[in-house]
């Protein structure tokens, strides 16, 4: 039984990670577009 409780923590955790890791990418990859956008419209005038 403790086993399993403590594999099913460590799933969880796993999970929450992995969220904090995709929200992280997210996060840095819209910032990159946002700044290449920006990039783009400053060349252009």
């Amino acid at each position: 039984m403790f086993l399993l409780d403590y594999l099913d923590y460590t799933l969880k955790k796993l999970k929450a990670n992995m969220a904090n890791i995709l929200t992280m990418t997210n996060l840095s990859l819209g910032g990159f577009s946002v700044l290449t956008t920006l990039k783009g419209q400053l060349n252009v005038s």
